[in-house]
């Protein structure tokens, strides 16, 4: 009795965190939702194993509603929507009692409100119907986890109580961790093959749980978990929620269970047939074979083993009441975690021990939904990047030729057009432009090219006055360019691409009816007729993170989005 005492003491400071119940499932399947006629307000107890009264009782302090559909049942994607519209109207319904909870800060809110935390998790990846979009609605509508699957197969997840199908995961089934891993939804690994738990463990890159399993190694049942499965979640940083139904965690119940089963197929029934002739049949096996009882102590050599393999910081309680017919002796409903937690004690179990048990562990998986702490397993693979048109690979794994491609930081495919440009522009006479270098290190090299004889791009009637592309000896153009990029960046690597610049600008680089600057007697040349006007500046090399790049003129309006068929050479 005083460790009774004691565990309620602590339940009111760290209450319990309970990782499955049923309940929605069993207002649909009792009254179809009719609230009315199972009001959870009142003492349910001839029902249901769960209502307010005794969760208060129990000392639940956050409850994961299952928002669950059978597997074998067509409209799987609805059925799941109609479970999540139950929860909300549970919650408008108990506004008092029960508090909406999508993350760890709202747990503790609610806690500190002295309300119990209400979250949702759907019961079988037959709930998605093959579809991520779903996945990412249920998330939307406030699901906070997802089992892989149910009692049978999905089409890209092995079940625990069905024949294998794909191994494990199949390469879909891969893709739904990673994506519950980057919505933030927790995967549970409760109810699927322990190939597929070993699956996903090696994908995901956040905390997993299993909302209502125990120890296999206590009560061999597929449905539980191998020591070498919570072996690796301390590597992870999940936890697993042993559940009460007594032919998960007491062997004698599972082989009574599948004598039950075996005389139900025998009479030619389905073993989870509950029709009337089923349930005498069941009933008069049961009279001759007494049904084994598991008790609290059984529970409770489920944690002390699961502790020591997996450690008290990855451990929780589901008790899945309300989806077993049976439950077991001082577990009876949901009033019944103290006396799990006195047994506890009495084992030696200490207090911050059993606030991790209760509360704490629970809290902290679900803040770190998002994190991706190093796993024993290799990482899930990185999407492959697209590759650019001219960067596209060829026979080889590099270019069209053979030859190897590198990825330049600069967008290089604007270099390219301009490129063409360019050579769009020139005289027919002039040289060709040449491209020199690719990659990281790609320039452009300008040729010194002089302009066919006769007029030039000047005014209307006038012909090109003497001047750098004549020969005269008045300044360069791009002297003015040099002295500012000198004085704004004196690095070396600057100074080494000035060179490059140095070049006369050929006439046919000169855009129609702009081809002058404004002169006069302050300006650029004593006579007043101007420099003629050039597209591409050479000071307008810049150095950008280690490579030269060239900036493009609004003169040669060189856009890097316009297609090369959009381009027109002067008349």
């Amino acid at each position: 009795m005083p460790s009774l005492d004691e565990a309620r003491e602590l339940l009111r400071e760290f209450p319990v965190v309970d990782g499955h119940n049923d309940l929605p499932w069993a207002l649909r399947a009792q009254v179809n939702y009719d609230l009315d006629a199972r009001d959870i307000a009142a003492d349910q107890n001839a029902h249901l194993h769960t209502d307010l009264p005794r969760l208060r009782a129990g000392g639940v302090g956050a409850q994961y509603w299952s928002v669950f559909v059978p597997s074998d049942r067509p409209g799987a994607v609805p059925a799941t929507l109609e479970q999540i519209d139950c929860v909300r109207q549970l919650i408008e319904r108990y506004p008092a009692d029960l508090a909406p909870a999508l993350t760890a800060a709202d747990m503790e809110a609610a806690r500190q409100g002295g309300r119990i935390a209400s979250l949702m998790g759907a019961e079988g990846g037959h709930s998605i119907a093959n579809s991520l979009g779903t996945l990412r609605g249920l998330y939307a509508l406030g699901v906070r986890y997802m089992t892989l699957t149910h009692n049978d197969n999905n089409d890209w997840a092995d079940s625990a109580t069905d024949d294998p199908n794909v191994g494990g995961l199949s390469a879909f089934g891969h893709e739904v961790v990673r994506e519950m891993n980057r919505l933030g939804m927790l995967v549970d690994l409760s109810h699927v093959a322990a190939t597929t738990m070993r699956d996903a463990l090696d994908t995901s890159t956040a905390p997993v749980i299993f909302s209502h399993s125990s120890s296999r190694a206590v009560c061999d049942h597929p449905r539980n978990i191998p020591d070498d499965v919570l072996e690796r979640l301390p590597a992870n940083g999940g936890m697993a929620m042993v559940t009460f139904v007594p032919k998960f965690v007491l062997q004698a119940a599972v082989d009574w269970t599948a004598a039950a089963d075996a005389n139900l197929r025998a009479h030619g029934f389905h073993h989870l047939d509950t029709t009337a002739e089923a349930m005498k049949v069941h009933r008069a096996f049961e009279e001759s074979n007494p049904r084994p009882v598991a008790t609290v102590s059984t529970v409770a050599d489920h944690l002390d083993h699961m502790r020591e393999v997996a450690g008290i910081d990855h451990l929780g309680i589901g008790g899945d009441y309300d989806g077993t017919a049976f439950t077991p002796d001082g577990l009876d409903d949901v009033s019944g975690y103290p006396n799990l937690l006195a047994e506890l004690l009495d084992r030696g179990w200490s207090r911050p021990d059993l606030a991790k048990l209760t509360w704490q562990n629970a809290v902290r998986v679900l803040g770190r939904r998002r994190t991706s702490p190093a796993t024993s397993g290799p990482p899930a693979p990185r999407p492959t990047r697209r590759s650019s048109p001219w960067t596209a690979p060829g026979p080889d794994g590099g270019r069209p030729d053979g030859g190897p491609v590198r990825r330049s930081r600069l967008f290089a495919g604007s270099a390219v057009l301009a490129t063409r440009r360019i050579r769009e522009r020139r005289r027919p006479t002039a040289p060709a432009l040449p491209v020199v270098g690719c990659g990281r290190s790609l320039r452009l090299a300008i040729g010194r090219a002089r302009p066919a004889t006769g007029p030039s791009c000047g005014p209307a009637g006038t012909t090109a006055p003497p001047g750098p592309l004549a020969g005269s000896a008045r300044p360069p153009p791009w002297a003015a360019a040099v002295r500012r990029v000198r004085r704004a960046r004196p690095r070396p690597v600057v100074r080494r691409a000035l060179p490059r610049a140095r070049r006369r600008c050929p006439a046919w680089l000169r855009p129609p009816g702009r081809a002058w600057s404004s002169g006069g007697p302050g300006g650029s040349r004593p006579e007043g007729l101007g420099y003629p006007r050039t597209p591409y500046s050479p000071g307008k090399i810049l150095q950008l993170r280690g490579t030269v790049a060239l900036r493009r003129s609004p003169h040669a309006q060189l856009t890097a989005g316009v297609a090369h068929d959009d381009v027109r050479s002067p008349p």
